[in-house]
């Protein structure tokens, strides 16, 4: 069992390393629609975090009932990267849902080789973690994410808000293994 957790343990070091050592620009970001005043947004390593103060639709701000994000940017990784997480932060009541959808475009060899979509309502639904598969690795794309907020006036308290959408790119999974194998084997040493 022990050997196992350690296995684990190196995996997840194996993978945040990885990304860490993907050498990832993120470029060309525009943060844009009705709720974005004041977004702003950080990189750091493998990831890049989109700060929402002001995206809330629903009662707190009646009668702004619905509205929208759209986000765009840039990755140019020295690692093929072939797929990524995001994650959305906020908050849902009564009637509020957000549509989330992504497209994720190669500039290497163009085309579409990802895309992700989520409807998110009630209460339980954020924080919410989905994986955006790309058909195959590039080491230079462009990231289009919307999200649309509604929340229709019933007799509870409706609300949708948006407070943090993080995206983490994750390098194929050929490079992982090799620094995991090499991890490995200096543990041993």
């Amino acid at each position: 069992m022990n050997s196992v957790r350690r296995t684990l343990i190196l995996v997840v070091i194996g993978a945040l390393a990885c990304s860490a050592q993907a050498g990832l620009v993120f470029s060309d970001v525009v943060i844009a629609g009705s709720l974005a005043d004041g977004a702003s947004y950080y990189t750091s390593g493998g990831n890049i975090d989109f700060m929402f103060p002001d995206a809330l639709v629903g009662d707190p701000v009646n009668p702004l009932r619905a509205g929208n994000l759209i986000i765009t940017f840039e990755v140019r990784s020295t690692e093929a990267i072939d797929r990524s997480l995001v994650s959305i932060l906020g908050g849902l009541s009564g009637s509020g849902m957000i549509d989330f959808n992504e497209v994720v475009e190669d500039l290497v060899t163009p085309g579409v080789i990802g895309a992700y979509g989520a409807v998110m309502q009630g209460s339980g639904a954020l924080p919410h973690i989905g994986v955006v598969g790309f058909d195959r690795p590039t080491t230079h794309y462009k990231v289009k994410k919307t999200a649309v907020l509604s929340a229709v006036d019933t007799d509870e308290l409706d609300l949708a808000a948006v407070a943090l959408i993080e995206q983490n790119m994750v390098p194929e999974p050929g490079t992982a293994a090799l620094l995991l194998v090499g991890l490995v084997a200096l543990r041993r040493r």
